[in-house]
C-alpha cells in the first residue's frame, strides 16, 4: 500500500471483519471503537496497551457514540436506537425505526459538536422498502426528530471544528453536500461540495483539526479543501482486506 512521506502507519489488526464500519475515538476511555455489522461484534483496540476486546451485539449494531459520564454506549442498531452496555450485553431500547418499512435499516451515524447523535437509514431491499431512507437525530433529551428524506444509503456525516458546518452523502449520488448547522437539530439547505468522479463512492468521512473534510471513495482516502499553516495530526481510520488500517497523517 503506497502511502505519502506525510503518512505513517501505526498499526493493522488482522481482524478478520466482514463489514466493519463505525471506526470512532473515545477519548475518555483512550481507545478506538468499531462495529462488525454482519458478524454482531462491537470491537475495543487500546492504544497504549495494544489491548484488543470483543463483545457480541443483540444484533445488527450500525453505529454507535460513547456517552459522557456513562459506560453505555448509544447504539444504533438495524432496526433502532439504544442504550447497549458493552460489558453486560444489557440493551434498554429508546424507539425501533421505520418498523413499517422492512426494506431499510440504520446505517451511518455520528455526533454532532453540541452533542446529538444524527443517524440516517439505508435501503437494504429496494423489493420490501416502502420508502426510502432518513436522517434522523437523537437529541439530549431523547427525542428523535425526522430531517432528510428520500436517502438510498446514508453516509460520510461529520461537523466541522466550530460545529457550524455539517457534510452528508446519499452514496449512489456521488455527491457530497455541506449544511449550516447551529445549536438547534436543524440543518439548512444543502450546498454541493463536490461531486466525485464516476466508480468512486463517498463512504465514511471526517474532518480532521483544520476543518480539512476527508472522504473514503473505495481504497483512496481523498481531502477537501485548503490547509492551514502549522502542524497538526489526524487519525485515518479505514478497512482493507478484511483488516483495519490505522493511519496518522501529519499536515504541514
Amino acid at each position: 500500500m503506497a502511502m505519502s512521506s506525510d503518512i505513517s502507519l501505526i498499526k493493522t489488526l488482522g481482524v478478520g471483519n466482514e463489514l466493519g464500519e463505525g471506526v470512532l475515538w473515545d477519548e475518555s476511555r483512550s481507545c478506538i471503537w468499531w462495529t462488525d455489522i454482519l458478524q454482531l461484534t462491537l470491537y475495543r483496540y487500546e492504544l497504549e496497551s495494544e489491548k484488543l476486546v470483543s463483545y457480541p451485539t443483540p444484533e445488527r449494531l450500525c453505529c454507535f457514540t460513547p456517552i459522557e459520564g456513562d459506560h453505555r454506549l448509544l447504539a444504533a442498531f438495524a432496526s433502532g436506537f439504544a442504550f447497549f452496555d458493552p460489558e453486560t450485553g444489557v440493551t434498554e431500547w429508546i424507539k425501533k425505526i421505520e418498523e413499517d418499512n422492512p426494506g431499510t435499516r440504520l446505517n451511518d451515524g455520528k455526533t454532532d459538536r453540541n452533542g446529538r447523535f444524527w443517524v440516517g437509514t439505508m435501503v437494504e431491499d429496494i423489493k420490501t422498502a416502502i420508502y426510502k431512507g432518513k436522517l434522523y437525530c437523537v437529541d439530549h433529551d431523547l427525542s428523535i426528530s425526522e430531517h432528510l428524506s428520500d436517502l438510498v444509503i446514508t453516509n460520510s456525516l461529520c461537523w466541522s471544528p466550530d460545529g457550524h458546518i455539517a457534510y452528508h452523502t446519499d452514496t449512489p449520488t456521488r455527491r457530497i453536500y455541506r449544511y449550516k448547522s447551529s445549536e438547534h437539530p436543524k440543518l439548512s439547505e444543502p450546498t454541493l461540495l463536490v461531486k466525485t468522479e464516476k466508480g468512486a463512492f463517498p463512504d465514511g468521512s471526517c474532518v480532521d483539526s483544520q476543518g480539512i473534510y476527508g472522504t473514503l471513495n473505495g481504497a483512496a482516502v481523498r481531502w477537501f479543501g485548503m490547509r492551514r499553516t502549522g502542524v497538526k495530526t489526524s487519525l485515518c481510520l479505514f478497512r482493507r482486506r478484511k483488516r483495519l488500517v490505522l493511519l496518522l497523517q501529519g499536515l504541514n
